[in-house]
């Protein structure tokens, strides 16, 4: 089993690679992960199409192009009743049950 290397060794191989080329230049603030920039990413992604959704849904349609389509009168449509079986075998009472309905 290999020995760790002593205090001064690891100094001295971390100065050596401070001033090698292949060194990274240090930053000030450390970059967040690629999954926090993801996430933030699609936060505001969401945020700017609900404003602009709302732009356009909100104020959008003030040329007065919604006021010159005539509305038609409401239609219905009248469906015969429906007179409906309930009951299950070996009931005591037969149930039924009658829908009218208007749509």
């Amino acid at each position: 089993m290999a020995s760790k290397p002593k205090k001064a060794e690891r100094e001295k191989a971390e100065d050596e690679d401070a001033d090698g080329e292949s060194a990274q230049p240090k930053r000030k603030f450390p970059l967040p992960s690629r999954k926090v920039m993801i996430i933030a990413a699609a936060g505001f992604v969401v945020l700017a199409g609900g404003g602009a959704g709302a732009y356009f849904m909100f104020a959008g349609g003030k040329d007065g192009a919604s006021a010159a389509i005539p509305s038609k009168p409401p239609a219905f449509v009248d469906v015969p009743e429906v007179l409906v079986n309930l009951s299950t075998v070996g009931a005591d009472r037969t149930q039924y049950l009658k829908v009218k309905i208007v749509l």
